[in-house]
């Protein structure tokens, strides 16, 4: 970098430092966060009122889906290491039954339900009927793994509930403190007009409004974006382990039943 690239840069930085000392010199004005809300207009208010509520609401949501997905991952581990375990379906129930962060749970237990099912509707005087193994069909399995697919489909939906929250903040705030930021603007030149004036004074009030309202829309933003993008990379994973865990477990249940 040239000293003829240097210079003009050096330039415009001590403008900008003349600018904010200037603001920070004019009367009334002082660079505290809660004087420039308190001194900013009813619609400067109204906006930072909404931001303020949805950034409550977007840090709320990241805490309780922070508990439910990490419970979840931990506990599919968990699930899955004692499944391999094998063994009789009711085993393998009591192994896993105190597990109920994860998703993977309900579908082994909708399976089980809908195994019984089918093995209750078989004809008692079948000379079979002592072997569940024999009673077992390709059509049952295909049963089995059409409710695990409508389980699979549930508990994404549960998992995914109020991330549309978090990506909605994440697309509309920055706007919304932009609209601070162009009413802002507008009351600046408002008090230039009324004040017949263009000293500092005049229109520090309007930039502080629209600074604060740019900042606010920023803060609300940001982590709803990483908070959106963080949960849903992390259900998508939950979800693939669901998938990967029905695949198995008919598997499972094509060994230990097969044969119909």
């Amino acid at each position: 970098m040239g000293l003829a690239t240097i210079g003009p840069i050096a330039e415009r930085s001590s403008i900008m430092q003349n600018i904010l000392y200037y603001i920070a010199q004019a009367p009334g004005f002082e660079l505290g966060v809660r004087d420039l809300v308190l001194d900013s207009g009813p619609m400067a208010k109204l906006v930072l009122l909404l931001l303020f509520g949805m950034s409550i609401f977007t840090w709320a949501i990241i805490g309780a889906k922070w508990i439910i997905v990490r419970r979840a991952m931990v506990q599919t581990r968990q699930f899955l290491e004692s499944f391999r375990q094998h063994g009789s379906p009711a085993k393998i129930i009591g192994r896993v039954r105190g597990l109920r962060g994860t998703p993977l749970l309900r579908l082994l237990l909708d399976s089980y339900r809908e195994l019984q099912s089918l093995h209750l509707r078989q004809p008692t005087d079948s000379p079979n009927a002592s072997s569940q193994g024999a009673m077992l069909k390709a059509s049952h399995l295909k049963f089995i793994g059409s409710s695990m697919d409508r389980a699979i489909s549930e508990e994404t939906e549960r998992l995914e509930i109020a991330l549309p929250f978090l990506a909605t903040t994440g697309s509309t705030a920055p706007f919304i403190g932009l609209f601070g930021t162009v009413w802002g603007v507008m009351r600046a030149f408002q008090g230039i007009g009324a004040a017949n004036s263009t000293s500092i004074a005049t229109v520090a009030p309007g930039i502080s409004e629209a600074l604060v309202a740019t900042a606010a829309g920023l803060v609300a933003a940001i982590p709803a974006v990483v908070g959106y993008n963080f949960f849903l990379n992390r259900i998508r994973r939950i979800q693939k382990s669901m998938e990967s865990f029905s695949s198995e477990l008919l598997d499972y249940l094509e060994k230990r039943y097969g044969g119909g």
